[in-house]
């Protein structure tokens, strides 16, 4: 809440984006409501909400493929980087491959894979190690 008691803009945005998303029964209009939702949690560090608004996004039938697409590469960053769950996140990428991307969304899908696969690797080698 900025001064005076008045909400910041983003959060006006937010709550907006937030309420539509939960109000409107239709499903491409819900999509974006979520999308947009989740960008903007994700742009003031509102990780987790941004992750359960992606999440949601991916539980609704008919969804855009472009969105769909958004939200399992966005997640696919957030069990990378955040919770960490990088089974998870590999999951995730692997799904965000069958949309039908772009040669340079691809290359960066494969770019993570590769780097999943080395943090893999080597938490499986440390796991050893301990043992």
């Amino acid at each position: 809440i900025a001064a005076g008691g008045v909400r910041a803009p983003s959060a006006l945005r937010a709550d907006t984006a937030r309420s539509r998303a939960l109000a409107t029964p239709d499903v491409l209009t819900r999509a974006e409501a979520l999308r947009c939702y989740a960008v903007i949690c994700r742009r003031q560090r509102r990780y987790v909400e941004a992750a359960e608004a992606w999440a949601r996004i991916l539980d609704l039938r008919r969804c855009p493929p472009h969105i769909t697409r958004e939200a399992t590469e966005a997640l696919a960053g957030h069990h990378e980087h955040r919770v960490p769950a990088l089974r998870s996140a590999q999951q995730f990428a692997l799904h965000s491959l069958g949309f039908g991307a772009s040669a340079s969304r691809r290359h960066a899908v494969h770019h993570r894979l590769a780097r999943l696969e080395r943090k893999l690797r080597q938490a499986s080698c440390e796991l050893r190690l301990e043992l």
